[in-house]
């Protein structure tokens, strides 16, 4: 992740189907640094969710996902992700 400060597990599932991370971003010059925490669930070889929890940021979520490329010699890999902050954001950084 650009950018990123610290980033420490919070709480974790023993079997690790799931952790809840806190980061710390450093996201632009002249700006507060952003902390997220979010909930990962994990879908072994497959698929990561992630979903907010707290922090800076009014939305977060969203995933990680592997599947087999169409020829079989590979994987695809897609992500897919929605964030909205609770602040305003300067018009030149949109």
């Amino acid at each position: 992740m650009p950018n990123l400060e610290g980033c420490r597990i919070v709480k974790h599932d023993p079997a690790g189907h799931w952790d809840i991370r806190e980061d710390i971003i450093n996201w632009a010059t002249l700006m507060p640094k952003l902390r997220t925490v979010v909930r990962t669930s994990y879908e072994a070889g497959y698929r990561m969710l992630f979903k907010r929890v707290a922090g800076d940021l009014r939305i977060s979520e969203g995933e990680w996902r592997v599947e087999p490329a169409a020829n079989a010699r590979g994987s695809r890999l897609y992500y897919t992700a929605l964030v909205a902050p609770n602040f305003a954001v300067p018009q030149f950084m949109l």
